[in-house]
Parts: C-alpha cells; sequence; structure tokens
C-alpha cells in the first residue's frame, strides 16, 4: 500500500491542471511560512501572500484528474473515497497542512482576527497605525484584510471534509469560534454577492456541517457538550435563517448523507437533546 500511496504523490509531483504545475514542495514552503503575527504587521502583511499562493495552489489541484492508480492499491477499502492520503483525489497542499501540524494554528488565527474584526475601535487604531506605517490607505489595508480572512477560510473549510483533520482538532477550540462567528453575524454587512463571497460569515456554516457529519467519528460526548455549553445549534439555527446565509447551510445540508452522525434523527429532535 505504501508503494501505491508513494506512486501518486510521485505522479503529483509532476501533475499539471491547464498547463500549470503544482508543486508540492511550493505549497510546503507556504505552509511552514504560516506562523502567528500581529494583525497588519509588517510579517502578517507578508503572510497574506503566502496563504494567496497556498490557495492557489488548492484550486489548482482541485482541476487535476483524479490519481486512478490510487483506486487499484491493494488493502485500501474500496467502499469509501479514501482518507487524505490515500484519496484519488489530489490534496497535497491541504496533506501538508495537516502533516505540519498548522491546522489547529490556522484556526486560531482565524478567532484572533474574527475578534479584532469585531472590536471596532481597536480594529480602527490598528488599522490607522498601519497606514502610517505602509503608507497604504484605508481600503488597500481592508483588501489585505478581507484576503486574510478569504484564503485561511477556505483553506480551513477544506481541511475540514476530512476526519482525520478534525481528529487532530482542538475541537472545543472549533466549536467556539463557530458560535462566535454565528452569534455576531448579523452585525456584519451583508455582501452583495454571497455566492461568492468567503468570508467567515459564509463558510462556518460548512465548518458546522463537517463537524456534525464526523461527529460519531470524534469524541462525540465532549463535542455535544461543548456545543450545547456555547448554545451552537441555537447559533446555526439562527444563522441559517438569515438572507446571505440560508443558501449555505441548505447547501452544505442538502443530503441525507451529509447528516450521517445524527441517522434518521431529526434535527429538531437533536437541539431538543441539547436544550434539555
Amino acid at each position: 500500500m505504501q508503494q501505491g500511496i508513494a506512486a501518486k504523490y510521485a505522479h503529483e509531483d509532476t501533475g499539471d491542471s491547464g498547463g500549470l504545475k503544482v508543486c508540492p514542495e511550493a505549497g510546503r514552503k507556504c505552509v511552514r511560512n504560516i506562523q502567528q503575527y500581529p494583525i497588519l504587521s509588517a510579517e502578517w502583511v507578508s503572510l497574506v501572500d503566502s496563504l494567496k499562493q497556498l490557495t492557489r495552489l488548492v484550486q489548482l489541484e482541485s482541476r487535476m484528474p483524479a490519481s486512478s492508480n490510487v483506486s487499484e492499491v491493494c488493502g485500501r477499502n474500496q467502499d469509501s473515497v479514501g482518507t487524505l492520503w490515500d484519496q484519488e483525489a489530489h490534496e497535497n497542499a491541504i496533506r501538508i497542512l495537516v502533516e505540519e501540524a498548522k491546522v489547529n494554528l490556522c484556526l486560531r488565527m482565524m478567532t484572533d482576527y474574527k475578534r479584532w474584526q469585531y472590536d471596532t475601535s481597536g480594529k480602527q487604531k490598528t488599522m490607522d497605525e498601519a497606514a502610517q506605517a505602509f503608507e497604504m490607505n484605508e481600503v488597500q489595508l481592508e483588501q489585505r484584510c478581507r484576503m486574510f480572512e478569504e484564503c485561511l477560510g477556505v483553506l480551513l473549510m477544506k481541511a475540514f471534509q476530512h476526519k482525520e483533520t478534525l481528529q487532530l482538532m482542538d475541537i472545543p477550540m472549533l466549536i467556539e469560534h463557530c458560535a462566535l462567528v454565528f452569534s455576531r453575524a448579523r452585525e456584519m454587512p451583508k455582501p452583495a454577492d454571497t455566492s461568492a463571497s468567503k468570508t467567515q460569515e459564509m463558510l462556518v456554516p460548512y465548518y458546522f456541517a463537517s463537524l456534525m457529519k464526523h461527529a460519531e467519528e470524534l469524541n462525540n460526548g465532549e463535542l455535544l457538550a461543548k456545543a450545547r455549553e456555547v448554545q451552537l445549534i441555537f447559533y446555526a439555527a439562527d444563522h441559517s435563517s438569515t438572507k446571505c446565509s440560508h443558501r449555505c447551510l441548505r447547501s452544505c445540508l442538502r443530503s441525507p448523507k451529509d447528516l450521517l452522525p445524527w441517522q434518521t434523527m431529526k434535527i429538531s429532535e437533536r437541539i431538543g437533546q441539547l436544550s434539555s
């Protein structure tokens, strides 16, 4: 089996999409550049470029044809789509993010960013200082912030789709982050084009869906207790009623298999359990 997986990665080293090379080493370099810096510091501004490049690699890999040789690996479970390490899809960038133990760090960075964003006075002070330091106007700084949120948010969304990632995650931190964004979403301006928006207010429903989908393969008792503590289900239901997120959450949970850990239990019944 190891030889088959190695062959898959060897194939990906020379893979291309639309004539563009997808190099795993480029992804590894970007991942290793991920560190926590003060928001809008010189290091943080440079980090945004690495996140943008890594997100671009993820997009290129998603356009590559499936690796057929992986399905032929001896011992692979043919009844599943495989793990992050032996699937037919190309997700080297996400795999490296997990292997380098950066996912928890990325989530912590995102939570700190959202708390900073919600603190209007503190954010404005930081923006004013950065504008003087970098000779950039507020519009340019806002663009950097938006790029940070969208690129890091997409990386997290892609990573959370895999139960292997969630099994290595600080689940209480993830639940707290989802509850934070859900609870403050009404305060944020709604984007004109919700289908193209990749803010946390639009992506956190996907985090929530992945968490619920794989709940039974995690520490289910701890997960449900924490979800009840922070009223996660209540906030998720409230968020789904808003115009900006209804389509998003509905698409996350559009088929029965997406609610696998809940099986035949209706969402309302699960909410009742958590509320009792």
